[in-house]
């Protein structure tokens, strides 16, 4: 698919370019979810941009910066269905994405990953429910490379959280940033492009 569009939307978006300031800013994230209202998130307004510019796929951030999920969940009520917005925005972009004939990639945050038993059991219902509650994904999107390098212990399941992808949607594509298997599909690296010959 080569080229689509990668969209960073969290609580992280009320802030002043999306993003603290300084790295170790405290933010009051609670605060921010009561003010929370994605007013001027328009899922067809983005997918009919990602059309207008020739993109192939767009890839939402289904949690992010503040940590709320995007979507229904069963394993927390820190969600954007329970925030003052009080929708499923993972759903309406998965929708509008089916509906152009997009595809649909969903980010999953760094300790998605994770394996460790202190996380494994909630990172494998949330993976379940983004899998089968819209429709069929192009792909997901892991993101915490640098972690798994530090702290390969914490991810030594894995190859069950790749296997639990591919059981549930096979023809969804992995991609774990500069890859850690070698049983991604495709890898993309961060701030950095490399190309091959092939």
């Amino acid at each position: 698919a080569k080229y689509g569009l990668f969209l960073h939307y969290a609580l992280g978006s009320l802030l002043p370019g999306g993003k603290p300031e300084i790295k170790k800013s405290r933010i009051d994230w609670k605060e921010k979810f009561q003010q929370f209202t994605a007013e001027r998130f328009h899922a067809g307004a983005i997918a009919d941009l990602a059309l207008a510019a020739r993109m192939r796929y767009i890839n939402l951030t289904t949690r992010h910066l503040g940590g709320m999920c995007l979507y229904r969940t069963a394993t927390t009520n820190f969600t954007s269905v329970e925030s003052p917005c009080r929708r499923d925005l993972v759903g309406e972009m998965a929708r509008a994405c089916h509906e152009r004939g997009l595809g649909f990639f969903a980010y999953v945050p760094p300790e998605m990953a994770r394996s460790d038993d202190a996380i494994f059991e909630t990172n494998k219902m949330q993976l379940s429910e983004l899998l089968t509650q819209y429709g069929p994904l192009a792909g997901v999107w892991f993101d915490g490379i640098g972690y798994y390098y530090k702290e390969p212990e914490r991810y030594s399941r894995l190859a069950e959280t790749f296997a639990l992808v591919r059981s549930l949607q096979p023809p969804c594509l992995i991609s774990f940033k500069n890859g850690a298997l070698g049983e991604e599909d495709f890898l993309a690296p961060e701030h950095t492009f490399e190309r091959t010959r092939g």
